[in-house]
């Protein structure tokens, strides 16, 4: 009988939580829901977890905690990346969760971010394939096959932290615009030169992949199997790229496919993915909803969860 499970993501961008089934070592998603709480807000420039995103975040970890709780399934963690790994005061977050849900928040290294990116995009791709995760204050990029990563590096390149290094507006000023793709680029391609002969087969996951394929499908409402294998070639991101950081932020909001609450780092996120595309020399990328949720399942059942 499949076993009922939960997992929470505590992303720089949203707090997420995905309710799913194991059944003989095979992890299958039935639902996500998240909320954007932004907990990455001010850290690249202070180092600190501010007050407020902090209140937010763990008020939504603890109500998607009883979620799971209430729907009968187990939770088997809750995971934390970018911005609580790089705060100084981290471990004041990690006890406001805990009071708050009765969580013991698991703050994963870049390594270990891009160990789960690679094992929800790629555990069932039989060939060698690399995961690119555009994330709100990092990417990573892994590599491997059968399922298996053997390379795997992070940057602090991330959609909330280039916009608040580079905060371009709104209207959106071209020449800072600028400075955030030279720098987002500087950095990709030093990850490009790491990576020993990249595969020609990309999967690409995150919050800014997704939604740029979900507006490329115009979808009204978000549908994850659409979404799930669909191609994103370099000319279309080339062009959003362009088309929204020509639009203000109001008028983005009304773009099918863009939530609102992402409506300002959407510019950022779609700077960064060009970047990785043009650093990689990638013409197309293949987009995965599967991604560090099912990654970070996989990993707990492994450890014996």
């Amino acid at each position: 009988m499949p076993r009922k499970i939960a997992v929470i993501d505590v992303g720089s961008n949203s707090v997420r939580l995905m309710l799913g089934e194991e059944d003989a070592g095979v992890v299958r998603r039935m639902q996500k829901t998240l909320e954007t709480t932004r907990i990455a807000t001010g850290v690249d420039a202070t180092g600190m977890l501010q007050p407020a995103p902090m209140q937010r975040s763990s008020e939504a970890i603890a109500r998607f905690a009883q979620q799971a709780r209430q729907a009968h399934h187990e939770l088997l963690g809750a995971y934390a990346t970018s911005a609580v790994r790089d705060a100084a005061n981290a471990q004041d977050f990690v006890a406001m969760v805990r009071a708050q849900s009765g969580l013991t928040l698991d703050i994963l290294s870049g390594a270990q971010e891009s160990d789960i990116a690679f094992l929800g995009a790629a555990g069932a791709n039989a060939g060698p394939c690399a995961v690119v995760d555009i994330g709100g204050g990092s990417t990573e990029i892994s590599a491997g096959a059968r399922g298996v990563r053997a390379y795997g590096s992070s940057v602090r390149v991330g959609a909330v932290r280039a916009m608040e290094r580079f905060p371009y507006g709104d209207p959106v000023d071209a020449a800072m615009l600028a400075q955030l793709e030279a720098w987002a680029l500087e950095q990709m391609q030093a990850l490009a030169s790491d990576l020993p002969r990249a595969p020609r087969h990309w999967l690409g996951v995150g919050g800014t992949l997704t939604t740029l394929c979900a507006m490329q499908l115009g979808l009204v409402t978000y549908d994850a199997a659409r979404v799930q294998g669909a191609m994103l070639a370099r000319c279309a991101v080339q062009a959003w790229q362009k088309r929204l950081s020509g639009m203000s932020c109001e008028a983005r909001k009304a773009i099918p496919g863009l939530s609102q609450a992402r409506a300002d780092i959407i510019v950022a996120g779609a700077t960064i993915a060009l970047c990785v595309m043009r650093a990689f020399d990638m013409e197309a990328i293949t987009i995965s909803d599967s991604d560090g949720l099912e990654g970070y399942a996989y990993y707990k059942l492994s450890q014996g969860a």
